[in-house]
């Protein structure tokens, strides 16, 4: 069975390209579109893990991962960042922020897959302590 997964993309062919390609190997699909709509539908939706862009309107996913970072009812689900953004700086404002993975697009299915499947075992380690 697959996971719960929020895709927070802005870009709506590669938005598109991602759930199908996520809903093809069996997880269910929630999305936002921008900065703004993340927390909401957290709440709503309780994924088991983000993907998440940096560059997203609204507000970064810098921000969003900050938000859910410091707030006890999203801390424990994983964020895996998904951009196109290579730089250093990025990297570590990801890490200061628990990201789970820091992925440069493109990447491939597998690569994505495997950071997927080690984000969720790590979220549920973190609720169980």
């Amino acid at each position: 069975m697959g996971n719960r997964i929020l895709l927070v993309e802005d870009d709506p062919d590669l938005h598109i390209g991602l759930a199908l390609r996520l809903k093809s190997v069996g997880h269910a699909v929630c999305s936002a579109l921008d900065g703004r709509e993340v927390l909401s539908t957290v709440q709503r939706e309780r994924p088991d893990v983000i993907i998440m862009d940096v560059g997203l309107p609204g507000r970064s996913g810098h921000e969003v991962a900050q938000d859910l970072s410091t707030n006890d009812e999203t801390r424990h689900i994983p964020i895996i960042y998904l951009t196109a953004r290579h730089e250093l700086d990025h990297r570590l404002k990801a890490a200061e922020r628990g990201a789970a993975a820091y992925l440069v697009k493109p990447t491939s299915p597998e690569q994505l897959f495997a950071a997927i499947d080690a984000a969720v075992i790590a979220g549920k380690m973190r609720l169980e302590t």
